[in-house]
């Protein structure tokens, strides 16, 4: 069977309950994971939210966003970026030189 690697966006919205992403998630069960680069922009976005946030309810529900997106990360297998991702990542900004206009996250 496949793996199948869920971005950023998918896991956005299986951390929010998307009841599509969830089903397709729970069907496939251990033959999901996710990558090391979503993990970081995951992080990061809560970072942000987190160090803007002025008032305790904020802080309380952003926190429990944050705690529920690190369960999820403990959960889910996670693909690092290794030097196979390095080397084809290197070969895509040579093929597509707009690409080293963004960053990987």
């Amino acid at each position: 069977m496949s793996l199948w690697i869920l971005d950023t966006d998918h896991v956005s919205l299986l951390l929010v309950g998307h009841p599509q992403i969830s089903r397709r998630v729970t069907e496939l069960g251990s033959d999901v994971a996710i990558t090391v680069v979503t993990v970081q922009e995951l992080f990061n976005g809560w970072v942000v939210q987190i160090n803007n946030a002025r008032e305790a309810k904020d802080f309380v529900r952003l926190y429990g966003k944050f705690s529920r997106t690190i369960t999820l990360c403990k959960r889910v297998p996670i693909k690092d970026f290794d030097q196979v991702a390095g080397d084809r990542y290197q070969q895509m900004l040579m093929e597509i030189p707009s690409l080293s206009q963004f960053q990987l996250t």
